[in-house]
């Protein structure tokens, strides 16, 4: 049996595997979590399977819940879940720390400062405590960045007008050795977006309302916007081209089991399977 399922067969191999299969069963919403989360789950005592979205692995699981399976998690990333989105009343959902998986690998001590060492010059920041500085430095810079496409991405689902903010050009409107933020620029891109009367109007609201945004950066910026300014960060500074998925894979690989036991979402699902008596990592 394939452990990657189409995601169209979920809810049927689900099924078909609790009906014959004893072991517990981590429903995942892509394959860069399973990536991230292979090497940590315990073979023996549990299988995993991967949806196709967040939408399709929260609905197996409720769909699970209704045919009274046990042992069946789903882990999903938190996107804008409370804020702009409901959240599952399943207690076999568990959610990510931040807005998803790539985002807490970003902000985890050390994935991505390994990630830097490996693809570019060490020198510029060996003496004693640079390195802490530079890549601190380093970070704040790309979370800014990502922050503000964060918000308008935020207010678009919150107001319901469904702009797409996925692949956002950031190197169009960040620019410059210092890479300066191109208002003018980002108006023109976010606005011809906008399918709706008043797009400037509208922009003018949202840049209002992020200028005191009060949600916590660490909370609604995406991983993949981190990676890809990550990726014109280290381009200003050490004229190394890498672009975003480059350093996502990058920071997977540097990704480690304590990594995952540092998260709240790693004790929610040792709570989970502490409740249900079934194991889940190694």
């Amino acid at each position: 049996m394939r452990d990657v399922l189409n995601a169209t067969s979920t809810k049927n191999t689900l099924g078909m595997l609790r009906n014959h299969d004893a072991k517990t069963i981590l429903i995942l919403e892509g394959d860069s979590d399973l990536m991230a989360f292979r090497d940590f789950i315990n073979r023996s005592s549990c299988r995993f399977l991967v949806a196709d979205g967040k939408v399709e692995a929260v609905e197996a699981i409720e769909w699970s819940d209704i045919q009274k399976f046990s042992g069946v998690l789903a882990i999903v990333d938190s996107d804008f879940v409370d804020l702009a989105e409901a959240r599952s009343s399943s207690p076999n959902v568990i959610y990510t720390d931040n807005y998803d998986l790539d985002a807490f690998i970003f902000l985890s001590e050390g994935p991505v400062e390994r990630s830097i060492e490996h693809l570019c010059s060490y020198d510029r920041y060996s003496e004693p405590d640079g390195g802490k500085r530079y890549f601190r430095n380093i970070r704040d810079q790309v979370i800014a960045m990502a922050k503000l496409i964060a918000c308008l991405r935020l207010y678009s689902i919150s107001d319901g007008m469904g702009v797409a903010f996925d692949k956002f050009p950031f190197g169009e409107v960040y620019q410059g050795a210092n890479l300066d933020l191109d208002e003018d620029k980002l108006q023109r891109i976010v606005a011809s977006r906008i399918k709706a009367p008043d797009p400037e109007g509208i922009f003018a609201d949202w840049w209002s309302r992020a200028a005191t945004e009060a949600q916590p950066s660490e909370r609604i910026v995406q991983g993949h916007d981190l990676f890809r300014c990550l990726g014109l960060v280290i381009a200003s500074k050490h004229g190394k081209s890498h672009e975003g998925e480059i350093w996502e894979r990058m920071a997977r690989s540097h990704f480690t089991i304590d990594h995952l036991r540092n998260s709240k979402f790693y004790a929610a699902s040792v709570a989970w399977c502490e409740k249900n008596q079934r194991m889940l990592w190694l």
